[in-house]
């Protein structure tokens, strides 16, 4: 094991938390117990206590319980289906009926792969659609998501007191790993276009694990993205967010730049643009771009549409850059096209999705009950 971390502390006031030191789970033995954690010793990049894994978990208590750190923008693939934090839990407690297919789909495929059935029989009973806690969140926002520190205010603001607009620029450990040096020279073009921009902002959210993965798998990038890191937050490029909450980013941003990642379809219950990002190099970016129309890219996601997934923009193949998008949040008023698409999007989101008025974790605390107590 590496170095331990301690984030207890970090919770809201009104989130009390316990010291993992100063409690035994198999002393206590709690009626329910919840994790989101699901790789146990399958991730190479971090972990939590061994004595936390779901397997001893899951004999300390009546039932174990597992809520995903992520949502889905469409379906779920195998890498994050099949887990042993999940193949371990009484009950998995997924976004929406496709999603809990897209689990039942998967383990099956990789029980039959291995000749493992009958370890997952029954495994269908244990998938349960009542939404996630994440969407509850972003659909019932808090006073404290709308709260600026002084710093990040004075990055935000203009001059004249009115505010920039504000892209949140969110990137994966995915993006790195999969992009290496190209995704590095990315990050120094976006950072370029904002030291060009007076009218708007940058809050980038790189993942949290960022910097502990590229030491890890890629230590040869490590510096080179530390660099990175140190010459955006010193010229005050934009607001670095490096806090455990994601929430105010979503809530105070006009447009959400990136990965298809869960921030994107949590960004698409609030009716605001999403621009997926293309990961490029030097001899892409001097290559001619033909001029597009936004406005027809637009009105045919609205009219062709079946799934919020299709609504998003997407740089390398929509043709569509950061900077057109800028250009169109810099507009007094949002053209009708781009109003059209976005309630589009917003109401195919939460057609999509379990609970969509805000009370999966409602639910879920209700089911869990009444199986501890039936």
């Amino acid at each position: 094991m590496g170095e331990a971390h301690y984030d207890g502390d970090q919770y809201p006031e009104h989130v009390s938390s316990t010291d993992w030191r100063e409690y035994d789970p198999g002393e206590r033995r709690p009626d329910v117990i919840f994790i989101h954690n699901p790789s146990d010793d399958q991730d190479y990049a971090t972990s939590v206590n061994p004595k936390y894994y779901s397997e001893k978990l899951w004999e300390q208590t009546e039932l174990l319980c597992y809520s995903p750190y992520f949502v889905c923008l469409d379906d779920i693939t195998r890498e994050f289906a099949v887990t042993t934090g999940a193949t371990n839990s009484d009950k998995i407690f997924v976004q929406s009926e496709k999603i809990r297919t897209g689990y039942i789909r998967e383990v099956d495929d990789f029980a039959r792969e291995v000749s493992r059935l009958d370890d997952v029989a029954g495994f269908p009973m244990r998938v349960v659609a009542l939404g996630s806690p994440k969407y509850d969140r972003v659909i019932k926002p808090r006073p404290e998501d709308f709260l600026l520190p002084d710093g990040w205010r004075r990055l935000v603001e203009k001059p004249d007191g009115s505010r920039k607009n504000i892209v949140l620029y969110n990137t994966s450990i995915t993006a790195l790993l999969h992009g290496n040096e190209k995704m590095l020279f990315t990050l120094r073009q976006v950072f370029d276009i904002f030291r060009r921009r007076d009218d708007a902002v940058l809050w980038w959210r790189p993942h949290p694990l960022s910097s502990i993965v590229l030491k890890t798998m890629l230590p040869f990038m490590a510096e080179d993205y530390r660099l990175l890191v140190d010459e955006y937050r010193q010229e005050g490029i934009g607001i670095y967010d490096d806090t455990p909450d994601m929430h105010r980013s979503l809530q105070l941003s006009e447009l959400l730049y990136g990965d298809a990642s869960s921030c994107a379809a949590l960004y698409q219950c609030m009716e605001k643009p999403v621009l997926v990002h293309h990961i490029t190099n030097r001899e892409e970016v001097d290559e001619q771009v033909a001029a597009i129309d936004l406005a027809a890219i637009a009105d045919a996601k609205t009219n062709s549409s079946t799934k919020a997934a299709e609504c998003l923009f997407i740089e390398s193949t929509d043709g569509i850059t950061l900077e057109d998008m800028l250009d169109i949040l810099a507009l007094p008023e949002r053209p009708v096209w781009l109003e059209e698409l976005l309630k589009k999007q917003r109401e195919l989101k939460l057609s999509e999705i379990a609970n969509p008025d805000g009370t999966a974790g409602a639910a879920i605390w209700d089911f869990c009950r009444n199986e501890v107590l039936r």
